[in-house]
């Protein structure tokens, strides 16, 4: 199969892409375009993007008979023809981590959202071809030679995003024989010799945990844009990172998203591109890929994205226990850890995962999964005297199943950490991932084997604290604390008055509940939804939101301070 790209006029985003195939004796040719990516847990629906599909034999130019069998399917009627010709046009507007992007400035493809392949013979060798100005350069984990390359299979192609462009910006380190590349697409002022500094420390520390890397080379591909945006999408070999504002790349704050997001990427290159769930091995591009190893997946890659950047030195303990103390005071704001497992959020993540979704129903499999990969980390330190880890458990998951392309099931992971200290983990994951057991407790007994201890403060936004509200900037309800579910206020309804007196942000709504909170025991909300206005009441006696900040104890013992060092280290 040999596939072409091409375009005439990139201000119109529109990629037109041709497939030749070669048949033997088929009556129909079945082509599907995925249904969904690797690296986001949901259907796409990328065939909302196909325009014009058409089918011909390529020998007589004759066209053929075309249906549709599915949203993504398409039935061609052979004729016995030999070889096929099929055109159609994608329409590339988006640009974000995932998509496919033309204007005339780039070509950026992700091949899984954009290119169709044989339904019925997946398994077939395949030429891509680009028809592109002769002065672009192409960033891409795929091998490149005059615009052409040529791959094994459609999984290798569907998982080898690239970038071609006038205005790449690139540079490269390397670690133990792999070669890192650095490409910056967009505005910006990357400075190379700091990227190669801190990419270099967190890289030893994830290689140091594995002990060898899955590929010979690897791509950090940056999209970066004048606004502000975070999307990051892991690859074979290859990482595509969009980031935003261009103007403060380099600056504190987003140069941290930056550092966070590349070294959790990175980290994905063991942990589910090659050390991958049962069920999607291989993928199924056709359909949901349902699992309940999210938490794995996304949950141990999260809490390892940052816990490299604190063993490498980019962050400072303090700095990395405050990004910890977000993730804890998220899940104790989310009504949701009440009404649904991380596990159960894995196989969720399918029907609404990345969206917020009806009041208190999910929880995350990035943040809750990070959570009890920092239980786990901690009882297997604390059962095993400091012997074991879950660097050991990730190792032995890389060895005995990436390495020989296998996927592991929940019992193998629970069997792994049972092999590995005198802990019983079954009775730990029946209450904490399958159920829905109370993290904060749990963390309140672990911790302090680190010398850590939770300090539980009121949430600084008294309309939290105080009323057990959460709100947009203009003031719109998106929450209600569980503890006042039977409250008469529905979530979508906009905050316009308090005691009277007209409000229209949350500094203002703020300011007047810390004088009201002096003075009196309730308040008066005035209340507007589709066209109609109301008012309650509310007592102010109520204790709802706090936040929880994990941090040094100042009781720590000789033990605990080397159980952190070990940790941290």
């Amino acid at each position: 199969m040999k596939y072409t790209l091409s375009y005439t006029n990139a201000k119109r985003n529109t990629l037109k892409v041709e497939l030749l195939i070669e048949i033997k004796n088929q009556k129909d040719l079945n082509l599907q375009l995925p249904s969904w990516r690797p690296g986001r847990y949901e259907l796409g629906n990328f065939a909302k993007n196909v325009i014009d599909f058409n089918a011909f034999n390529a020998k007589t130019g004759r066209a053929l008979n075309v249906k549709k069998q599915t949203k993504d399917l398409w039935c061609i009627e052979t004729k016995q023809a030999k070889q096929i010709r099929v055109s159609y046009y994608y329409y590339a507007k988006d640009l974000n981590a995932g998509s496919t992007f033309l204007n005339e400035d780039q070509l950026y493809v992700n091949p899984v959202n954009c290119l169709m392949y044989n339904a019925d013979y997946k398994e077939a060798s395949i030429e891509l071809e680009l028809k592109i100005p002769k002065n672009y350069k192409i960033a891409s984990g795929l091998n490149f030679k005059k615009n052409k390359v040529k791959v094994a299979d459609f999984d290798t192609l569907a998982d080898h995003p690239f970038i071609a462009s006038d205005q790449l910006q690139c540079d490269t380190y390397e670690y133990k024989g792999v070669k890192f590349y650095l490409w910056f697409m967009g505005i910006c002022a990357p400075d190379f010799k700091k990227l190669k500094k801190d990419f270099m420390a967190f890289t030893k520390v994830q290689y140091n945990i594995f002990k060898s890397f899955p590929f010979n080379d690897y791509h950090f591909l940056f999209q970066i844009k004048p606004t502000f945006y975070y999307h990051g999408v892991e690859h074979l070999n290859s990482t595509v990172i969009c980031l935003g504002p261009g103007y403060d790349l380099m600056h504190k704050n987003t140069y941290d998203e930056l550092m966070g997001v590349s070294a959790h990427e990175l980290f994905h290159a063991w942990n589910i591109k090659t050390i991958r769930p049962i069920e999607m091995m291989p993928y199924r591009f056709e359909q949901e890929n349902y699992s309940t190893l999210g938490y794995v997946a996304e949950g141990v890659t999260t809490y390892y994205g940052d816990l490299c950047l604190l063993r490498s030195k980019y962050f400072s303990l303090d700095e990395y226990l405050k990004l910890l103390s977000k993730s804890l005071t998220r899940h104790m704001h989310n009504g949701g850890t009440q009404h649904m497992s991380v596990s159960e959020a894995s196989f969720d993540t399918w029907l609404d995962g990345y969206v917020k979704g009806v009041p208190n129903r999910k929880v995350s499999i990035y943040n809750e999964g990070s959570l009890i990969a920092l239980l786990c980390d901690v009882l297997l330190r604390k059962h095993s005297k400091n012997k074991k880890s879950l660097d050991d458990v990730l190792k032995i998951l890389y060895d005995d199943f990436g390495k020989q392309q296998q996927g592991y099931a929940q019992k193998d992971y629970t069997n792994i950490l049972n092999s590995l200290s005198s802990f019983n983990f079954k009775p730990f994951f029946q209450k904490f991932v399958e159920g829905k057991g109370n993290y904060l407790k749990e963390l309140e007994k672990q911790l302090p084997h680190l010398g850590l201890e939770i300090k539980k403060t009121p949430s600084e936004h008294l309309y939290e604290f105080l009323l057990g509200l959460k709100t947009t900037k203009d003031l719109k309800i998106t929450d209600v604390h569980t503890k006042d579910e039977e409250l008469p206020i529905s979530i979508g309804a906009q905050i316009t008055h308090i005691n009277h007196l007209k409000i229209s942000d949350q500094k203002s709504l703020n300011g007047w509940l810390a004088l009201f909170a002096k003075k009196a025991s309730d308040v008066t909300l005035g209340l507007q939804l589709e066209g109609k206005t109301s008012e309650i009441q509310l007592s102010l006696a109520n204790k709802f939101y706090h936040n929880y900040a994990i941090v040094v104890s100042s009781k720590r013992s000789k033990s605990t301070k080397t159980n952190l060092q070990l940790w941290s280290n």
